[in-house]
């Protein structure tokens, strides 16, 4: 396997992100474009072109990546969060609703791992500030331009209406004020609050990024492990098992190591076994220690647990 620079992937973009509303986050895409600052990985001769030097130690140092990308610095990170901040702080005021949107535009644009490298700290650093933007639009009660509504039709349930829409009971029962308790009570006429679009999920190694979106809309990003020397398959599958607590019960040594949540892909790359799941090891995420599975630290994997459903489409690039 050869090179590759992130501009050879921009042309494989699959979701439509309109152009961010400030000017910074423009001139900085273009910046990125213009002096190639796009992420150049180490072929070590084997087709392993997607570790840095010593990515294998366990005993690494935290910003083992820093050399490694040539992306969105620190000082670009400030003066994003800077403007998104600003603008969240308009979002009580008349034109608070378009703020909130100007400002979750301009994120997206920045977190896109296919269009601008990031180094994972950097994500992690920017990531409470864009769930605090999502959550207000996507995944809490009340007013947001990215939600449909759907009107309850005679023989639909909760598990009718989220394999629908392709979202998780949970969602729904969040969204229109459901007691999960009771989640079985619905009437024909009823309006629901609905998903703008079925879950996927996108997993960028190179990145150590893992992006849940509902629809073409990022809602959720997550900085992820994944399989040591590329093992972890490229490609396209679907969630085929979900297990809480895959780590009890069990002597197997491969999933001694697991946490919290378990999401099983369909026969994927070929082979069985591989899925996302939380760890006990949370020092190896951001890096390629795994045996192939993508990792996520356990709270994040118990959020994303409960956002998508069987049959999600995950897709994994280099």
């Amino acid at each position: 396997m050869g090179r590759r620079t992130r501009s050879s992937r921009k042309s494989r973009r699959r979701r439509n992100t309109s152009p961010a509303p400030k000017v910074f986050a423009v001139a900085l895409i273009g910046a990125a474009i213009a002096g190639g600052a796009w992420m150049m990985l180490k072929d070590d001769g084997k087709g392993n072109d997607l570790l840095p030097p010593a990515a294998n130690d366990p005993a690494a140092s935290s910003n083992l990546l820093q050399a490694e990308y040539t992306g969105l610095t620190d000082a670009e990170a400030d003066a994003v969060l800077a403007d998104v901040n600003a603008l969240l702080a308009k979002s009580s005021s008349a034109t608070g609703k378009s703020s909130l949107i100007e400002a979750y535009q301009l994120m997206t644009q920045v977190l896109d791992p296919q269009v601008i490298s990031m180094r994972p700290d950097i994500r992690n650093r920017m990531l409470p500030t864009f769930n605090k933007l999502t959550d207000l639009l996507f995944l809490q009660p009340g007013w947001s331009p990215y939600r449909e509504r759907y009107e309850v039709q005679s023989g639909d349930s909760l598990q009718v209406i989220a394999k629908k829409f392709g979202t998780t009971e949970e969602l729904l029962c969040k969204w229109n004020g459901i007691d999960p308790k009771k989640k079985n009570i619905i009437f024909p006429g009823q309006m629901f609050t609905v998903t703008p679009g079925p879950a996927r999920i996108q997993v960028d190694k190179s990145d150590f990024c893992l992006s849940y979106f509902m629809g073409d809309h990022l809602v959720r990003q997550y900085v992820i492990g994944h399989g040591l020397g590329g093992i972890t398959p490229i490609g396209e599958s679907t969630i085929e098992t979900k297990k809480v607590d895959p780590d009890l019960n069990t002597t197997d040594p491969m999933k001694l190591e697991m946490d919290a949540r378990w999401m099983g892909l369909k026969d994927f790359g070929g082979r069985n076994g591989i899925g996302i799941h939380g760890t006990h090891e949370p020092e190896t995420i951001g890096k390629a220690m795994s045996h192939g599975c993508v990792r996520m630290f356990s709270h994040d994997v118990e959020e994303l647990y409960d956002l998508v459903p069987y049959q999600t489409v995950v897709r994994i690039e280099a």
